[in-house]
């Protein structure tokens, strides 16, 4: 499990994420929702170990703040909202960089790796293209490949890992969406933690076990999918009157935007 409990963070002076307490267990999908500007990825970053924060993060009971590098590493594999590479990398030599010196099945498995990544993201018969070629979406997806080369088994000697995803599918065609939502959903299912930062309503409803809802740098709401996703608090987070709705049988809801107006409610 990762937790945090009363987590700060601040750039200068200025507080971004404030007095944070959350919980992202293994086996679950653990999304964050918000508005812009609402703290999302500050407390992925955090969550990540990638910036300075006050309070307490742990992971798998570990202090992360205290926790070596080449640990934090094995336990969690960070993608982040944006990245730009300045040369010719092929997409092979990309998505070897998530390959962890030491990794359990020796050579063999390491060089099967890139390509099993690859075509786990859509992206079978790539490895040789040049990265800068690629569409956009094809870019994520090789960046996605690489952080699951990084944690290819969920539970690594008993002990759970975690995919930490900041807007994975922003840039992807619906199918795609689908199709890197499945590989998060499948990593939980066999014993990993996901956390994610999304801006679609929907695909929150249909692939989320928790949701934790941040606004203005808080914890606005937490809890499971159905307790979260509901009128008030969306028309209070975002500032527009969403309405939820449900499939008969009280199956998963979704969020129609026709009903929503751009003002406040």
């Amino acid at each position: 499990m990762i937790e945090a409990s009363g987590l700060s963070v601040a750039i200068g002076v200025k507080p971004i994420v404030s007095e944070v307490s959350l919980k992202a267990r293994a086996g679950e999908v653990t999304v964050i929702i918000g508005p812009n500007g609402s703290g999302k990825t500050t407390l992925m970053r955090a969550l990540s170990g990638e910036i300075p924060y006050a309070g307490s993060i742990r992971m798998n009971g570990n202090e992360i703040a205290g926790t070596k590098l080449g640990q934090l590493s094995a336990m969690r594999a960070v993608l982040p909202q944006a990245t730009s590479l300045a040369f010719p990398f092929t997409v092979r030599e990309i998505v070897r960089l998530g390959i962890l010196d030491g990794r359990p099945g020796g050579a063999a498995q390491s060089e099967r790796l890139p390509e099993l990544a690859l075509e786990r993201v859509d992206l079978a018969g790539y490895a040789g293209r040049f990265y800068q070629e690629l569409s956009g979406g094809e870019q994520q997806r090789v960046q996605l490949a690489r952080v699951l080369c990084q944690v290819w088994q969920p539970v690594e000697e008993g002990v759970p890992r975690y995919l930490l995803l900041d807007e994975p599918v922003s840039s992807l065609d619906i199918r795609h969406q689908l199709v890197i939502m499945e590989i998060a959903q499948d990593f939980a299912r066999n014993g990993g933690g996901v956390v994610a930062i999304l801006h679609d309503l929907n695909l929150t409803a249909m692939f989320a076990d928790h949701v934790i809802v941040m606004s203005g740098g808080r914890l606005a709401a937490s809890g499971a999918r159905a307790e979260v996703l509901k009128d008030d608090i969306l028309a209070r987070v975002f500032q527009c009157a969403l309405k939820v709705n449900a499939l008969p049988g009280g199956m998963v809801p979704f969020v129609l935007p026709q009903t929503a107006c751009s003002g406040a409610p």
